[in-house]
């Protein structure tokens, strides 16, 4: 009974983990389109960490911040200005194809900050940054939280941002991006089953399981804000790509393209996109067990 208590406790706290985290990729990337449109002074509606019910909300200007008190996700609502003049709605659409982009960005600099982090602060940073977001997990799990992972001491002559340290951050960031670029690859090719590459969220939960210091935390969220990066490229409804792909199409014509039945695709993706989250949560449940 005591052993049960354990797994149990230990599976919450790598729960509650796994939502910190998602807060967290989620926020960042929503903010990258919030700095964008407050730059570009687009009139953004709501900037939100969480869904609704709302259990804090605080407004300045025209701008709703607010916590959701369900920690999936988040939102941000942007409203498109509607200018007749062809000039400045050319404008407008470039200003919207920077905003759109502006959440892939933020996402992608807060990952190279925390690898730079990392490899000046850890001795080792390699051990602790090995982790691909496929099925195969298990081999890396044990190169996250089970190993010590000793502070180095930054004395006062050493710089901050030393070359090797960014180049090493470097070499940590591209090898994350091009392994997440291969799970798509993967996922569209048809080379390998989808069963054994999605992971749902209960398989990620597993990954968060055995992190026992705020580093293997962090690189856990490092790699699922590349991972939500890289995903959001893709020209698809839903995703910020396919939010792209629009806004060109409506420069490239001078028109705006599809805009009365994007809001239509955008929900028939999402609701295949967890339909696919539930297959995967079904699949972990029976190897689980």
């Amino acid at each position: 009974m005591v052993y049960n208590y354990v797994a149990y406790t230990k599976h919450i706290i790598s729960a509650l983990k796994f939502l910190v985290g998602l807060m967290m990729v989620v926020g960042i990337h929503d903010l990258g389109h919030l700095i964008f449109a407050k730059i570009f002074k687009m009139k953004v509606e709501s900037y939100g960490i969480g869904l609704p019910p709302k259990i804090f909300r605080y407004k300045k200007r025209e701008t709703e911040y607010y916590l959701g008190a369900i920690p999936l996700g988040g939102s941000i609502v942007i409203k498109d200005n509607e200018e007749e003049n062809s000039e400045k709605k050319f404008r407008d659409n470039l200003k919207r194809l920077a905003t759109a982009f502006g959440g892939v960005l933020a996402s992608l600099f807060s990952a190279f900050l925390i690898f730079t982090s990392m490899v000046i602060f850890l001795d080792n940073p390699s051990k602790v940054s090995s982790l691909s977001l496929s099925r195969n997990y298990s081999a890396n799990e044990k190169c996250i939280g089970k190993e010590k992972f000793t502070c180095k001491k930054i004395t006062s002559d050493e710089k901050f941002f030393q070359k090797n340290a960014i180049s090493e951050a470097y070499r940590l960031f591209l090898s994350s991006i091009k392994s997440n670029i291969s799970i798509i690859y993967n996922i569209f090719s048809g080379e390998k089953k989808l069963r054994k590459i999605f992971v749902s969220p209960i398989g990620i939960v597993r990954i968060f399981n055995d992190t026992d210091s705020i580093w293997s935390f962090l690189n856990i969220v490092s790699h699922l804000s590349i991972a939500l990066a890289i995903t959001n490229l893709i020209p698809l409804p839903a995703l910020d790509g396919g939010y792209a792909l629009i806004i060109l199409l409506s420069i490239f014509f001078r028109r705006d393209i599809f805009k009365k039945n994007f809001f239509m695709l955008q929900k028939i993706l999402i609701s295949l996109l967890l339909l696919l989250s539930l297959y995967a949560v079904i699949i972990d449940v029976y190897n689980f067990f």
